[in-house]
């Protein structure tokens, strides 16, 4: 299982870094926003954010101040690089709406709160570490970007997808530990 999620993950990091490198070389050429801010977004999310966030969580030969310092780094690639998402779908297909804008608001608000929290709370070595801290709840935050990127308010099929495929492979403990209590036996 080790095997494919290496696999796939690396498929997605190298899709991600064509498609982000071809759009940002699309933008200088074209001088649009929306090139620019999916290519970035792409490029900060999938080929920087995920990979050191991996590096942070599993490198345990790295002293945890070094552990520490890369998930803060990560998390907040993580952060820029779903807000230029958002702020993608906003301009691309939402640009004169009003809850568009909102969202977009709260998704930079809610980043900038749990970075803050995360770093005067549990700090980011013990995100490292144990996953203790207020950046537990980004893993929610972090599928809104590719939930909310259909052109109509509803979930896209791909948000749909990528929140089931996320639920069954990368489950939150609250959601597992619910599961556990409604199954086991009797």
């Amino acid at each position: 299982m080790q095997i494919l999620g290496g696999v796939l993950g690396g498929s997605f990091v190298l899709a991600s870094a064509v498609v982000g490198a071809r759009l940002c070389r699309l933008c200088a050429e074209t001088r649009r926003v929306a090139e620019l801010q999916i290519g970035a977004g792409l490029l900060l999310l999938a080929v920087f954010g995920y990979p050191l966030m991996v590096v942070a969580r599993k490198a345990q030969a790295l002293a945890d101040p070094t552990r520490g310092g890369i998930a803060f780094a990560a998390a907040l690639c993580l952060a820029v690089g779903g807000g230029l998402i958002v702020a993608f779908v906003r301009g691309v297909f939402r640009p004169h709406a009003r809850p568009a804008l909102a969202v977009l608001c709260a998704y930079v608000a809610a980043s900038c709160l749990l970075l803050i929290g995360q770093t005067f709370g549990a700090g980011w070595s013990g995100w490292a570490l144990r996953q203790d801290g207020p950046w537990a709840a980004a893993r929610w935050l972090t599928l809104l970007p590719i939930c909310w990127g259909a052109p109509t308010p509803r979930l896209s099929p791909a948000g749909f997808a990528a929140v089931s495929l996320w639920l069954a492979f990368l489950p939150p403990d609250a959601y597992t530990r619910r599961l556990r209590r409604r199954f086991e036996p009797a």
